[in-house]
């Protein structure tokens, strides 16, 4: 790792985090974890899946043996992809579109010093979006599971 392209290209890491974590792929991915019955398990178009689970195994969540076309978690893979880790809720708290809404505000905190989260959100604490009344009553689970 390191270099230009791995800081560029840190945000594709999120997002695949992301989609292991809300997926549980670590729980899915059990004998035949092949592509294939991911696929099938999670209504995802089989192509896809292989793209998905090759991004997984390029940032060290999964393993691939190559020559069955089996994927394994690995100890990070299974303590972000499964539903029974704590590593999951964090990854789904930093990584959520929420927070990244208010860190697409980032260009706006730096030139104003305004508050990222109420530029995005409309108020200024993530308490007052998810408390009653809040406009993302949703997230409530979220920020609290992480």
């Amino acid at each position: 790792g390191g270099g230009v392209l791995d800081l560029v290209f840190g945000f594709v890491k999120t997002k695949v985090a992301y989609q292991f974590s809300k997926l549980c792929a670590a729980d899915i991915l059990q004998p035949p974890n092949t592509a294939l019955a991911f696929a099938t398990t999670t209504q995802l178009d089989p192509d896809l899946s292989l793209r998905f689970l090759r991004a997984a195994t390029a940032i060290g969540l999964v393993t691939e043996d190559t020559t069955t076309n089996v994927f394994t978690p690995t100890a990070l893979g299974r303590s972000i992809g499964s539903i029974h880790e704590p590593g999951r809720g964090i990854v789904l708290l930093e990584a959520s579109p929420e927070y990244q809404t208010a860190w697409d505000e980032f260009d706006q905190v730096l030139a104003t010093g305004a508050i990222g989260w109420e530029l995005a959100h409309g108020v200024p604490r993530i308490y007052d979006s998810i408390g009653s009344g809040g406009s993302l009553p949703e997230f409530r689970e979220t920020f609290y599971g992480g």
